[in-house]
């Protein structure tokens, strides 16, 4: 570990991986394995990880002056969670409800997509959910009333499904997995139109509310005004990753991270 201002190097000991949770410790992955240690950046001494889940897939977000957190699974856990919304300000009590997946806009808005109302099948001896696709409606929500509209219903996929909503957009990929069929689609909110892709694909939105497209970090920019590439990566490695405000990508491979349907 390099310390930036008295660039002092340290070991933090035998590592695999390793990532920060907090201002001054670490999750380290043990050679070997996915056995996880909990590290203290300024000591290096290591201790219980504390039994988190480091990964998860819905994370809490702030922005808008509203904080969004998932707060809760049931035993089908993909298709079902229960979330809260809070004021940061706390002029308005806790909102809270039960969606397949809810995501904040900068605006404070909610885009959310609803529990389906029947479960996907299961392979024999296989627990959860499958790679199939179950019709689920799209709502867009205004947090400090509960006011709900509809946008328009989707084929939505378990574990991985690409959603995304900003100020002016809400966009989602049907039938993702698998991927016979998959189609995305891009709501503006501002002229209540959808745009539609001849096929499907892993979606950002920016900042500045272009659609991103990629697996894994987006190869291209699309702006939904003008329906035209902003930007285009020539072929190469697959991971790509962006500033937070998307003026530089960089690209490399990262080898074992897979594919996104199950």
């Amino acid at each position: 570990m390099l310390d930036l201002q008295s660039r002092q190097q340290c070991s933090l000991g035998p590592t695999r991986l390793a990532y920060w949770i907090a201002e001054r410790a670490l999750i380290a992955y043990l050679p070997g394995g996915n056995e996880l240690e909990r590290v203290d950046s300024e000591t290096a001494a290591r201790s219980f990880h504390g039994g988190a889940n480091f990964n998860p897939v819905v994370r809490p977000v702030e922005t808008g002056g509203f904080r969004l957190e998932p707060i809760g699974q049931h035993t089908y856990s993909s298709w079902r969670l229960a979330y809260r919304v809070v004021d940061l300000a706390e002029r308005l009590a806790p909102l809270e409800f039960e969606a397949y997946r809810a995501v904040l806009a900068s605006d404070s808005v909610l885009a959310l997509a609803t529990t389906p109302t029947r479960r996907a099948a299961q392979l024999t001896g296989t627990p959860g959910p499958q790679n199939e696709s179950i019709d689920a409606n799209i709502f867009i929500v205004e947090p400090s009333t509960g006011a709900a509209t509809f946008i328009a219903s989707a084929s939505v996929t378990a574990r991985n499904w690409p959603f995304a909503t900003s100020g002016e957009c809400v966009a989602w990929t049907d039938r993702y997995c698998p991927s016979e069929g998959a189609r995305t689609s891009a709501y503006d909110r501002r002229t209540g139109h959808i745009v539609q892709f001849g096929r499907g694909m892993w979606l950002v939105l920016t900042p500045r509310g272009e659609l991103g497209m990629g697996k894994f970090g987006p190869q291209a920019l699309f702006d939904l005004a003008t329906l035209r590439y902003e930007f285009l990566l020539p072929a190469g490695p697959v991971d790509v990753a962006w500033s937070p405000d998307y003026r530089y990508a960089a690209r490399g491979f990262t080898g074992g991270h897979g594919g996104l349907c199950p």
